[in-house]
């Protein structure tokens, strides 16, 4: 069954985040944060949607540049809003352990060039593992989203293939410390 693989994906993954070293995770989200400033400039993105990473996560947090406009979610019942915030000091641990924004300025859906996805594990077709409460893959089931869906990850967390269901939504591209991955470029199947 489906559910149960991802299960067991989800707790293997969880087991070798948290077996690297500070040092390890500290020198790969500097080489993701480097690369996700260039490309940030180099493509013009204007607007971002982006997650506050969890320990566990790739710390890309210092490519917060000033000539972008970003936002990151709060929790809303099921659904995720997402809410202007100019500096990382304004994120506040949430109800489920990830920081949320404190502002109250709400940014459509529709404005967004890119958003940053969050996840446990990916593949190179874009399949991704969340973390298990659905928030993105409804979000990026939505419309009125267009942006680019992008994920920043540690290479180790690129496994060969992830379980997916009809509803599981993908990326479009993967940026870890090994490089940039345009997943449109990979077979699905």
């Amino acid at each position: 069954m489906i559910s149960e693989q991802k299960q067991i994906l989800r707790r293997v993954m969880r087991s070798e985040l948290a077996a690297w070293s500070a040092a390890e995770r500290a020198r790969a989200s500097a080489e993701i944060t480097r690369s996700l400033s260039v490309r940030l400039a180099t493509e013009r993105v204007g607007v971002v949607f982006a997650f506050a990473p969890m320990a566990s996560e790739p710390d890309w947090l210092t490519a917060f540049i000033p000539s972008v406009r970003w936002a990151f979610p709060r929790i809303d019942g099921v659904f995720l809003r997402f809410f202007a915030v100019s500096d990382v000091t304004e994120l506040v641990p949430g109800p489920r352990g990830a920081r949320e924004p404190v502002g109250d300025d709400e940014v459509a859906l529709t404005t967004a060039d890119w958003i940053l996805v969050p996840g446990v594990a990916f593949d190179i077709a874009g399949r991704r593992l969340g973390r298990g409460g659905g928030f993105y893959d409804r979000l990026l089931a939505c419309p009125e989203l267009r942006a680019k869906r992008v994920s920043v990850a540690f290479s180790h967390q690129i496994v060969e293939r992830v379980p997916d269901e009809p509803h599981d939504a993908r990326v479009d591209g993967l940026l870890t410390e090994s490089g940039w991955i345009d997943c449109a470029l990979h077979p699905t199947d």
